[in-house]
């Protein structure tokens, strides 16, 4: 399985729930940029996975307009919670997350450790880890394929 995972774009800080928080002028663009390079390289029928808040569903729309919201991906997410997520999808062809830090970061250090917790890694604002997943009967084992920042597209 290919999985991306693809941290959210810059998004408002401000008062209220959490879950309602806004992608800023700037997180559009780095949206709409991080899928312009994705978009071509992703095969048909690519699943798109957000979280229920806002601004996972503002950054995913820009790939596909046709996305899965779960609860289990919100921003209180922790990687061991995840990982069941991903070994029921090991048949899928390609899967896009589209996630938030801590998780995210800590999800992306587990896969390369071998399933062992680790620190969260930093993965910037609308960056995207790419991996190839393979489901055995020892677990999840994934090989990082791309790591792309924004900056390296000019955002």
């Amino acid at each position: 399985m290919n999985l991306i995972l693809w941290r959210h774009a810059q998004a408002e800080y401000r008062d209220g729930p959490d879950l309602a928080r806004l992608l800023t002028a700037h997180g559009h663009r780095q949206a709409e940029h991080t899928a312009r390079w994705l978009r071509p390289l992703l095969p048909d029928g690519a699943e798109i996975w957000v979280s229920e808040a806002a601004r996972s569903q503002q950054t995913a729309v820009y790939l596909n307009p046709e996305y899965a919201v779960s609860p289990l991906l919100n921003p209180d997410a922790a990687p061991e919670n995840i990982m069941p997520l991903l070994a029921a999808a090991a048949e899928k062809s390609t899967v896009v997350i589209v996630g938030h830090q801590p998780w995210i970061g800590a999800l992306c250090a587990c896969l390369l450790n071998g399933g062992t917790p680790a620190e969260s890694w930093p993965v910037k604002k609308s960056g995207v880890w790419w991996f190839s997943v393979k489901h055995t009967p020892d677990g999840l084992h994934a090989k990082l394929k791309a790591a792309m920042t924004p900056a390296v597209l000019g955002i």
